[in-house]
Formats: C-alpha cells, sequence, structure tokens
C-alpha cells in the first residue's frame, strides 16, 4: 500500500478510505480490466464462442506484470477471509460465470448443446481447468489450451 499511496501521490491513509485492503484493491482492478479485455462473444456457434472467451480470458490473466501471481493471491486471500470472499465471487467470479452462462444459454437455444446440458457444471469444467493451472499445476493458458477446451465443451 505505501508504494501505491506513493506512485498515486497520496498517503496510506486515503487508500484505506477507500479500500479496506491490498486485495480490495486488486479485485477492483481486476473487475474493471476484465471487463475491458474479455468481451462475450456471439459468433452463432458454441465451439467459437468458447475459445474465443476462454482465449480471452488466459489472455487477460497474463496481461498484467505479475498476472497469475495476483490472481493467485487473489483466490488466496479469497480463502483466508470469508468476507472477501463472498465480495470476490459476486464482483469478480460471478461477473464471468454469467458472461460465460450467456454463451452456453444462446447455445441451448440454437440447439448446439442436449437439453439436459448442465450449464452450471460446464461453467465449473472451464473455469475449474484454469484454475487448477493457476493454482497447482502452472500449466499453459493459451490459444491451444482455449481451443481444446472449447472443443471438449461443446460436444453435443
Amino acid at each position: 500500500m505505501d508504494r501505491l499511496a506513493a506512485e498515486a501521490g497520496v498517503g496510506k491513509q486515503t487508500l484505506y478510505r477507500w479500500w479496506s485492503s491490498r486485495a480490495e484493491v486488486l479485485l477492483e482492478a481486476l473487475r474493471e480490466r476484465a471487463a475491458a479485455l474479455i468481451p462475450v462473444p456471439d459468433t452463432g456457434v458454441l465451439q467459437k464462442d468458447l475459445e474465443r472467451f476462454l482465449a480471452a480470458t488466459f489472455r487477460a490473466a497474463d496481461h498484467l506484470p505479475g498476472g497469475r501471481r495476483l490472481l493467485c493471491g487473489l483466490m488466496t486471500e479469497a480463502q483466508l477471509d470469508p468476507d472477501f470472499r463472498t465480495r470476490c465471487r459476486e464482483a469478480f467470479i460471478e461477473v464471468h460465470r454469467a458472461s460465460l452462462r450467456a454463451v452456453f444459454a444462446r447455445a441451448k437455444e440454437r440447439g448446439e448443446l442436449r437439453r439436459d446440458f448442465n450449464v452450471e457444471l460446464g461453467i465449473d469444467m472451464a473455469f475449474g481447468a484454469m484454475w487448477y493451472r493457476l493454482l497447482v499445476t502452472d500449466g499453459p493458458l493459451d490459444a491451444r489450451t482455449a481451443r481444446e477446451l472449447a472443443a471438449a465443451l461443446s460436444r453435443p
């Protein structure tokens, strides 16, 4: 917070008037950045929409310097602080889940998915793969991963 206050040209107390912690500052910055970097595509084809959404999501993770580390820190804080976890879920996680939910809903309307396709589980699978790679394996989150995950999720 000292460095952030110095770069902003304000006192630390000013920052704490707006945000209660470093995690809160990070959450707001990531929320705003992700909104600008992750569009909700509507190409009319589920696999293309998923691939574009996932590729943009994965790129956003690496867009900021230390982006992966910051996301891991955000998730760590969410596990340690139940109040922050709620804010993180409402302000960040659910926003992206809603976007992906819309992609799946359009695909269901077009008949690209079975009627009994569990949309919430599909969303869990998409984001679960991302968070697993971020938090556990440090595996690639790239265009190829987005393409392969989109193909797996869009099978009828």
